[in-house]
């Protein structure tokens, strides 16, 4: 382009070339000069590459494959960028698939298993939705720290009695572990099964959908008695996204409870909402699973927030797993964004 700009004659490129050489080039230029003149400008390009490019695809190529997000997604992104423009520069025949995957495989793991389940296509909407997923972290981190910090102050004065308060959290324990145990004598002696408390026999099989006061067990049994956890649920009830009917006047007080669980190979969180009028999943989960996915009336709900969703397409017979446990559900699809499962 600079020799179009000037119109430089091909029998001076050469020369016009010299001129910006600097540092070890110059050097160089100067040493491969002593054998005479170079005045060709397609062999003067030839020694270039030959002498400052040697082996630099393969070295781009190798720093490539080993970049991992070791700072924040900006650096990373910064870093990345970099080196794909040198590859490209060498080999253009790299697509976007390429890219992004290379980008959302070096994100950190907290990042990554969150930016994956969107399936980004190209590099500028992943590494948005990673620095998305950052802020998050980050916020989440501070409050973290800002209750870690009020709680050492508020139990400063209480400094001198660390044997009680380690009596009180190993009771809670132990009172936790008490009702998991009285629960598993009960249904053993009722001749319950553990899964789903229905009557057990050899032919038993447990149904599809397990009902709520089965699952409210064992959330009794698993229930902290700190007041802190009471206070922790009052402030989900808030934030979280539960489905409902539009009249919810009528309804008893909602309790509800986070879950790890998976579904396949997908790490999933759960809310159990003993408000939900159903169970549902997110469509962005749904079209992960590639599950065949049937037609229903349509059924009009209401989140949390007072938004409308409309629920008229199911999948039928939806294993999921949590705590250990294996379930089968027909779950209806709604835009949830908060929880990638709502149990009802």
């Amino acid at each position: 382009m600079f020799f179009e700009l000037y119109a430089v004659q091909p029998s001076l490129k050469t020369r016009f070339a010299a001129l910006n050489f600097r540092g070890v080039a110059k050097t160089w230029l100067q040493t491969v000069q002593r054998k005479g003149r170079v005045l060709d400008w397609d062999r003067l390009c030839e020694l270039v590459m030959n002498c400052f490019d040697k082996d630099q695809y393969q070295l781009l190529l190798k720093r490539f494959d080993a970049l991992k997000q070791t700072g924040s997604v900006e650096d990373y992104q910064m870093e990345f960028e970099k080196l794909a423009q040198g590859i490209l520069l060498y080999n253009s025949g790299y697509d976007d698939t390429y890219f992004v995957t290379r980008f959302v495989a070096g994100l950190k793991e907290e990042i990554r298993s969150v930016i994956a389940l969107h399936r980004p296509r190209d590099v500028d909407t992943a590494s948005a939705l990673a620095l998305l997923q950052e802020e998050e972290l980050a916020r989440e981190k501070n409050k973290a720290s800002g209750y870690s910090k009020s709680s050492f102050k508020q139990g400063a004065d209480r400094s001198k009695l660390p044997d009680a308060d380690k009596s009180k959290g190993d009771g809670q324990v132990k009172e936790s572990d008490d009702k998991l145990a009285y629960l598993r004598d009960f249904r053993r002696k009722n001749d319950l099964c553990f899964k789903c408390g229905g009557k057990w026999d050899k032919n038993h099989k447990c149904p599809a959908q397990v009902p709520i006061h089965v699952i409210e067990e064992l959330l009794d049994a698993l229930e902290e008695t700190d007041q802190d956890t009471g206070s922790e649920e009052a402030e989900l009830e808030d934030v979280v996204m539960a489905v409902g009917h539009s009249d919810v006047s009528a309804l008893p007080k909602r309790r509800t409870m986070k879950l790890h669980g998976r579904v396949g190979k997908l790490e999933i969180l759960i809310l159990v909402d003993s408000g939900s009028v159903g169970t549902f999943i997110s469509d962005i989960l749904a079209n992960q699973l590639q599950l065949p996915i049937t037609s229903c009336e349509p059924a009009q709900f209401v989140a949390a927030d007072g938004g409308p969703m409309v629920c008229n397409q199911r999948i039928q017979n939806l294993q999921w797993t949590t705590q250990g446990y294996t379930f089968t559900s027909s779950v209806g699809i709604l835009p949830l964004r908060c929880f990638y499962m709502i149990l009802g």
